[in-house]
């Protein structure tokens, strides 16, 4: 009788365990998925003089859409963020499709005044996304001298 229930009761472990397992392959795959876009630059310290290489890389599985590598440019004051410049495109930027694993860069003179800076990148995880639906990413800081 206690090798039936032993039987029994292996039965059902299997099956709780399959059961869970089916039902965690999305949850266990949603951190790739939903893994944010990383925004860097190849320098932690520049002079102004220097040009800075500006990275958005996409580590997800999903395809992300910009217009551009980077929107703005964000200076620290008393430990505070302020807009110091805005990426223009002249006529528009159009949007591009980043996919997974794929990586996106440009070259930029740095600020041209001394200070702690770091960029800001705006996103969609659709095509056209509407600006108020977009994700923000920064990059770390970096430091102009």
């Amino acid at each position: 009788m206690a090798a039936k229930n032993l039987k029994c009761f292996s039965s059902v472990m299997l099956f709780v365990l399959l059961f869970l397992l089916t039902g965690c392959r999305d949850y266990i795959s949603d951190p790739e998925i939903n893994m944010p876009p990383v925004l860097s630059t190849d320098k932690q310290t520049y002079v102004m003089s220097d040009t800075a290489t500006v990275t958005l890389f996409n580590p997800s599985a999903s395809i992300i859409y910009v217009t551009v590598v980077y929107n703005s440019v964000e200076i620290k004051n008393n430990s505070e963020w302020f807009i110091y410049s805005i990426v223009a495109c002249g006529g528009g930027c159009p949007e591009f499709a980043v996919a997974k694993g794929q990586t996106v860069s440009t070259r930029n003179r740095v600020a041209a005044n001394p200070g702690t800076y770091r960029l800001v990148c705006y996103y969609g995880k659709k095509p056209n996304t509407p600006f108020d639906e977009k994700y923000r990413i920064y990059s770390m800081e970096f430091t102009v001298n």
